[in-house]
């Protein structure tokens, strides 16, 4: 039996459904096409094509992002190590591990 001609915008919502929760959950750009069974060109196809795609991709990022810092900063205050590396990320010029060349 065939398969009915899907509605294109629908699915294009699914699939950025998809690729959006790929992307909260910290996976990069051609990873989250490949959980959304897209390539990555389809997703950049569509972004310069629509910026409420665009927009979607940035605000869903920014969650990945947002959740990560938390982790991070909560756990900051239990672990000395946790806490160099924001101070050395965040303010380099000072804290950052200074490399000898031999």
């Amino acid at each position: 039996m065939g398969r009915s001609t899907p509605n294109r915008s629908l699915d294009r919502e699914v699939v950025m459904a998809a690729v959006c929760e790929g992307l909260q959950k910290g996976l990069t750009r051609r990873a989250a096409c490949r959980y959304a069974q897209i390539s990555h060109t389809t997703l950049y196809d569509w972004m310069n094509d629509s910026t409420d795609v665009t927009d979607a991709v940035t605000r869903a990022e920014a969650q990945a992002r947002l959740s990560l810092e938390e982790m991070v900063l909560k756990e900051a205050p239990n672990d000395w190590r946790c806490a160099m590396t924001i101070l050395e990320r965040k303010y380099p010029k000072e804290w950052a591990k200074i490399q000898k060349h031999a």
